[in-house]
């Protein structure tokens, strides 16, 4: 026995080369224990929560660093770990936890030997499917520093319930101190499960007062209460509060109701925020954009409604659509716009309208612009090339001799890009806009003519039972409108405008005396004149 004892005691020394002064030292570690080894949620009902909670233990002598925890392949995010109370100073008190849901090499969580730190993991299915996903968790840990726990549940079918507020905000309007005005909102369960209110918290002004309506706690499918609020201002200015439900809603735990009078008081309605240019070139499509906009309070998604507030006569556009961030708007005539942005929050709150003022300038040599005050009709904007003619008006004074729809001379609905001039496009014509319902506008432009004369026709093509309208043409030269002239016609009727004569670079507009007239014998469509 004694010689036993000898030699582990012999034994023990082997290393005294490690160890000079003869001690025997061992290190300590750190070793991470989970309560678990799997964690199986089971069924849970489709966007409910369902909570599992095990516990990290240290089991071995020296402090255990958790420097990370994760869900892997977890893009969304059905299985969450909750916030954690930790103890900053080891005293045990409440009063120094604080919440802490990330852990890193930097600021771990630390655990001491043979203590133990609960960990709640959530599960919130959000579609019928199982969830198989692996939870890791980074240590300190020598022989292990990763230690997996698998993940299991299934998203089921089931009763859910779901609250709808109606309207979700009460705006008052301007109300006299004293005066009393009464608006209700409905509370509605529009889903399948019982819906269930555990707290009614009201806040704000004492100017408003819930009447009634607030008498049941729970509602069943599809069941509704009307519930009735008054706004009586007991001083000048604006008044503002909120009323905070709390439910068994699984996608809206907290629905609040805002209630407003005499403009709120220090309430942040939505605001409104759109890009603007100064100033573009008709006929031509611009975008805006309203990704500036914001609410203040959190109220969002934000709905979209842009309107015109002010545009040419000449001009029947419109926006195409309505409800997004940002929205396309077609420029078809020169002159001044102004379009306005605003936004509705989620809770049906509008922002004050956001202006944008611009203005659409042609930037080509010569530009014409024909629009008129009836709808089912048509009228055509013709642009003439003359040829072999000294002056303007002469070719139209040669007993109607002048090219109207010829494929060579006549820029019009049948022949809207002819080739004029030298090589090349930049000296040709071209019908942008050719308008056959009503109203207008048609537009032709030319960006850098050759020398000539250049004749302005309107005919009255189709009558669709607008009857006799009023014609308006506007000449521009170089972006400036030299002029506007207006003229009723009738069904068939010609209407020469006049004539621009375009000499090195400098146009100028020559007006006709004629009056618009029917004229027999002419083509309606364009043609290849006969040799």
């Amino acid at each position: 026995m004694n010689t036993l004892f000898l030699s582990l005691s012999l034994l023990s020394c082997t290393g005294a080369n490690e160890n000079p002064g003869g001690y025997n030292i061992n290190k300590l570690y750190p070793k991470l224990v989970s309560s678990t080894n799997e964690i199986d949620f089971g069924d849970v009902v489709v966007l409910y929560d369902h909570t599992e909670t095990f516990q990290l233990i240290n089991g071995g002598r020296a402090d255990l660093e958790i420097t990370g925890i994760t869900v892997n392949g977890n893009e969304d995010t059905v299985y969450r770990t909750s916030t954690w109370l930790v103890d900053t100073n080891d005293t045990g008190t409440q009063d120094n936890m604080i919440e802490k849901t990330e852990f890193s090499e930097e600021d771990p969580l630390i655990i001491e030997p043979n203590e133990s730190q609960t960990l709640e993991i959530l599960f919130t299915p959000t579609t019928y499917l199982p969830y198989n996903r692996t939870l890791s968790i980074q240590s300190n840990d020598p022989e292990q520093s990763t230690t997996e726990i698998p993940l299991t549940g299934e998203g089921i079918d089931g009763p859910v319930p779901n609250i709808s507020i109606t309207p979700q905000a009460l705006d008052f309007g301007e109300v006299s101190q004293g005066e009393t005005e009464t608006k209700y909102f409905e509370i509605r369960n529009s889903g399948t499960g019982v819906l269930e209110i555990s707290n009614i918290e009201i806040e704000g002004s004492a100017d408003f007062s819930v009447v009634t309506g607030l008498g049941g706690a729970t509602f069943a499918q599809d069941q509704f209460s009307t519930v009735i609020v008054t706004y009586t201002p007991s001083e000048e200015g604006g008044a503002n509060g909120t009323m905070a439900l709390t439910t068994n809603d699984p996608d809206e735990e907290e629905t609040v109701i805002t209630f407003l009078g005499n403009g709120g008081g220090d309430f942040a309605y939505p605001i409104a925020g759109i890009n603007c240019p100064s100033e573009v070139d008709p006929p031509t499509t611009i975008t805006f954009d309203g990704r500036s906009s914001s609410d203040p309070n959190g109220y969002e998604p934000l709905i979209y409604h842009w309107s015109v507030a002010n545009k040419p006569l000449a001009s029947s556009t419109d926006f195409d659509t309505q409800g997004f961030e940002s929205a396309t708007f077609f420029v078809d005539a020169a002159g001044q716009y102004t379009v306005e942005l605003v936004v509705e929050n989620s809770v049906g709150l509008f922002s004050e309208p956001a202006p944008c003022t611009f203005t659409a300038i042609p930037d080509e040599a010569i530009q014409v612009e024909l629009s008129w005050n009836t709808g089912n009709s048509d009228l055509d904007l013709h642009f003439v090339q003359y040829q072999g003619q000294d002056g303007p008006g002469e070719l139209y004074e040669s007993t109607f001799g002048f090219p109207i729809y010829h494929l060579d001379y006549d820029c019009c609905w049948c022949n809207a890009n002819p080739p004029w001039g030298e090589s090349g496009n930049q000296d040709d014509p071209s019908l942008s806009l050719d308008n056959r319902v009503g109203f207008g506008p048609e537009v032709t432009h030319i960006t850098s003519p050759v020398n000539g004369t250049y004749g302005i026709f309107v005919h009255y093509f189709d009558d669709k039972g607008g009857g006799l309208t009023t014609a308006t043409l506007k000449v521009f030269l170089d972006g400036v409108e030299i002029t506007s002239e207006a003229r009723p016609l009738q069904d068939k009727d010609y209407w020469y405008v006049g004539d621009v004569q375009w000499l090195n670079g400098v146009g100028t507009f020559y007006q006709s005396n004629e009056n618009p007239a029917a004229i027999s014998g002419l083509s309606t469509i364009c043609y290849v004149p006969e040799d």
